[in-house]
C-alpha cells in the first residue's frame, strides 16, 4: 500500500514537469503493479526503491 501511494505521489511530482522526461511517470505506475507479479524479495525491494524515489529524484534534478 505504501509503495502504490509513493507511485501516484511520484507520478504526480513528475506531472509537474510534463516536458521533462514525459515516459518517466508511466514507467514508475507500470512498475508498482510489477511488484505483485514477482515472487523474488529482492527484485521486489528494488522495484520498490525505484518507484519511491524516481518521481522525487526526477523532480529534484528537473528544478536543480
Amino acid at each position: 500500500m505504501v509503495v502504490a501511494s509513493m507511485a501516484v505521489w511520484s507520478c504526480a511530482l513528475l506531472s509537474r514537469s510534463a516536458d521533462w522526461n514525459p515516459w518517466l511517470g508511466a514507467a514508475v505506475l507500470g512498475a508498482a503493479p510489477a511488484m505483485l507479479l514477482t515472487r523474488r524479495v529482492p527484485a521486489v525491494v528494488a522495484v520498490a526503491l525505484v518507484v519511491c524515489l524516481a518521481g522525487p529524484a526526477a523532480y529534484a534534478v528537473d528544478t536543480a
